[in-house]
């Protein structure tokens, strides 16, 4: 049985507490209890990150990306809502290699139900978990994404689990269209401004070449100025599933100067993506038949094949 909820401390009971900082999970970025955020523009690698840091977690890593991580229970509790079983064990597969899966046992998902965070309230309920990862809220949201009052009450409900179940939520959630190539901006949520509020934390992944990605704090209650100001360079592993820290840090003030990547505006390519894709190609394909032909070279991100591709379109109607 829950115990009773206390309905207010005194400040002598919190000073006793002797909390010199706020307790994390993921130092300097994600708190041990609360409710925050990773976005991003798609196909950054998002999902990919978020499966790697509860991986980490579940074996019980004392760091994470060359910063402490400090798992207290070794359990994680993955709501799936866009990939499925065989999709996530795929991705599994690469990412844990040929360790042994017997080294997580406690990192457990949740596929497509009716219900999915009442499944995972009753799995907290029987076993604490260090972190419930929601990948991705929109998806479970029943409402309009740009009515403050209710994102606001989704959202203060999911904080509520955090602080009854005292762990870390983190919600997936993407960006508005092309705010890649604009600096980094808590504001460029894909919604309303109350979703950004409500979240303690925000942290948002980019690309930056072929294989590289930019993690960056958009937001941070908690997190130094220090901190806050600058971004990291990861190294993202295609066939691994995996990213690596290169000990790169960027000014955040100089990412994004409103530049569009080099490849936006060439007509040439916009037209050959419209042939390929009349002969059957995807998108990934055209991409992937890209880098294969110029290995050493920069090339588009996917976002940009389809606009180059939509722009084509235009232009020759």
């Amino acid at each position: 049985m829950n115990q009773k909820q206390k309905l207010f401390f005194t400040a002598k009971e919190l000073l006793e507490r002797e909390v010199k900082e706020i307790p994390t999970l993921w130092n300097p970025y994600l708190p041990k209890i609360g409710l925050v955020g990773l976005t991003g523009s798609s196909d950054t690698g998002k999902s990919t990150l978020l499966r790697q840091l509860a991986i980490a977690i579940c074996a019980g890593h004392n760091t994470f990306l060359g910063h402490p991580l400090q798992p207290e229970h070794k359990n994680a509790i993955y709501i799936s809502t866009e990939d499925s079983e065989d999709a996530i064990a795929a991705c599994l597969s690469k990412q844990f290699g040929k360790s042994d899966p017997n080294k997580i046992p406690g990192l457990k998902f949740i596929f497509n139900q009716n219900a999915p965070i009442e499944t995972a309230c009753k799995l907290l309920e029987k076993e604490k978990a260090d972190i419930l990862i929601i990948d991705a809220w929109a998806d479970l949201f029943h409402g309009n994404t740009n009515d403050v009052s209710q994102t606001r009450s989704s959202l203060n409900e999911l904080n509520m689990i955090a602080q009854k179940y005292k762990c870390l939520v983190v919600i997936l959630h993407h960006t508005v269209k092309n705010s890649e190539y604009n600096k980094p901006d808590k504001n460029k949520l894909n919604g309303s401004q109350g979703i950004e509020a409500k979240l303690r934390v925000l942290l948002e992944l980019r690309p930056r070449g072929l294989n590289e990605r930019v993690l960056s704090v958009l937001k941070g209650n908690y997190i130094s100025n220090s901190v806050k100001s600058k971004s990291e360079i990861l190294l993202f592993n295609e066939e691994r599933l995996l990213f690596k820290d290169t000990g790169e840090i960027l000014d955040k003030s100089s990412i994004g100067e409103n530049v569009r990547d080099a490849f936006s505006t060439d007509k040439n390519l916009g037209n050959r993506i419209v042939k390929m894709k009349a002969e059957g190609f995807s998108f990934p394909e055209i991409l992937q038949t890209i880098k294969e032909e110029s290995p050493a070279k920069k090339h588009p991100s996917l976002s940009t094949i389809k606009s180059l591709y939509k722009s084509a379109r235009q232009n020759a109607a």
